[in-house]
């Protein structure tokens, strides 16, 4: 369950909604992440948006502005942002240097 709601809803899912889904509380929701994944839920989240921002870049008809709004970010500054922090590029140099391969 909590693997096909962070593929599928990366960009909406809630600690809450992931618990109730569970059926456990929020705490026994992050002890579970941390356990099966290594990563708390917020990184959990972050890790399955970075992964599919990756894949939406391969796809040149997309705008990084459109990717952003997929994705569920405020801005495309935004977005950007913490794509070079995740990543250490910009989504623009991942693309290009994607392309090279």
């Amino acid at each position: 369950i909590a693997e096909k709601c962070f593929l599928f809803e990366y960009a909406s899912i809630t600690l809450q909604e992931l618990a109730g889904r569970l059926g456990i509380s929020p705490r026994q929701t992050e002890r579970f992440l941390k356990k099966e994944y290594g990563e708390s839920f917020q990184q959990k989240k972050t890790h399955a948006r970075m992964a599919a921002a990756a894949s939406f870049l391969a796809d040149p008809s997309l705008s990084i502005t459109a990717i952003s709004d997929r994705l569920g970010y405020s801005s495309a500054e935004h977005f950007s942002h913490a794509f070079r922090n995740y990543y250490g590029a910009s989504p623009r140099q991942y693309r290009k240097d994607a392309a090279l391969f």
